[in-house]
């Protein structure tokens, strides 16, 4: 509140932008069409100045809050404003991560139609390989950036380094960022692609902890502890779970997330059912 009364006070075009970028730090987990306000307000203001350079940050910015809540046409419409050879080296990580998330969520929608859900999985695997020539160890998604491009293969060298290095950095953490729910979630999957379900759910729980606390409503993780929780049979927690997911979702809004947890839902819903009509049954 405090930030947007300052807003409304005779700023320059500077002390605007640096405004409108904490306020979209303060809102992009949370509430999507608020971030896009001023996201799209620092693109006017980038263009006044004839500040390419800043111009470009925000439209990935736009692209990775539109690959968010499933607008994935406009988001790769807007990718493309972007020539990725006019780009420092530092945005053209964010470039290449963006594409990635974007490839990411094209994938998920898709869904059920396996070869075409690979092709986006493949070409974001490509990306991830374009991208690591640009970032270094003092970039904040350095070792979650490493782990997801080694979590594939968790038990080679380099994959156990990295590995290692971010249990190191999530069993230190606070759990109150971003970063940190990143962090555990890639640990969790890598856990996953090795066969330790325990760390995999330890992991998992951590990243949904962190989600919470910083009311991100795109919570996979929260999303991935529900269906695990269908297939071990433990309905009531698996439902508490997905609705929360659900009217998170709902709230930010989420399209690729919606449909995913509605999958989860539908599973979790029809167990719930049959199991009280089995109770009804069985007290009749």
């Amino acid at each position: 509140t405090n930030l947007k009364k300052r807003i409304s006070d005779d700023l320059n075009k500077e002390e605007q932008l640096w405004l409108n970028k904490m306020l979209y730090d303060e809102f992009y987990v949370y509430s999507a069409d608020s971030a896009m306000n001023y996201v799209n307000r620092n693109i006017e203001i980038s263009r006044e100045l004839g500040r390419n350079d800043l111009e470009h940050e925000w439209l990935m910015n736009k692209v990775f809050l539109l690959s968010a809540t499933g607008l994935l046409a406009e988001a790769e419409k807007n990718i493309k404003l972007i020539d990725v050879n006019e780009l420092n080296d530092n945005l053209k990580f964010q470039y290449y991560d963006s594409k990635i998330y974007l490839y990411s969520h094209q994938g998920q929608y898709i869904g059920e139609n396996l070869e075409m859900a690979n092709d986006y999985y493949k070409s974001e695997a490509r990306l991830k390989l374009e991208a690591q020539k640009y970032i270094n160890t003092n970039h904040p998604e350095y070792y979650c950036f490493y782990g997801s491009l080694h979590r594939d293969y968790p038990r080679s060298p380099e994959g156990e380094k990295i590995k290692s290095e971010l249990k190191h950095i999530v069993d230190n953490s606070k759990l109150t960022s971003r970063t940190d729910a990143i962090n555990a979630y890639t640990l969790a999957v890598m856990y996953k692609n090795e066969g330790d379900e325990y760390n995999y759910m330890k992991y998992l729980a951590y990243s949904a902890i962190a989600d919470v606390r910083i009311c991100n409503r795109d919570i996979a993780s929260l999303e991935e502890l529900a269906n695990i929780m269908y297939n071990r049979n433990d309905i009531d927690r698996g439902y508490t779970y997905i609705n929360y997911c659900m009217k998170a979702a709902l709230t930010y809004p989420n399209r690729v997330r919606v449909v995913n947890i509605s999958a989860i839902m539908d599973k979790l819903h029809k167990a719930y059912i049959e199991r009280n009509v089995i109770r009804l049954w069985i007290i009749a």
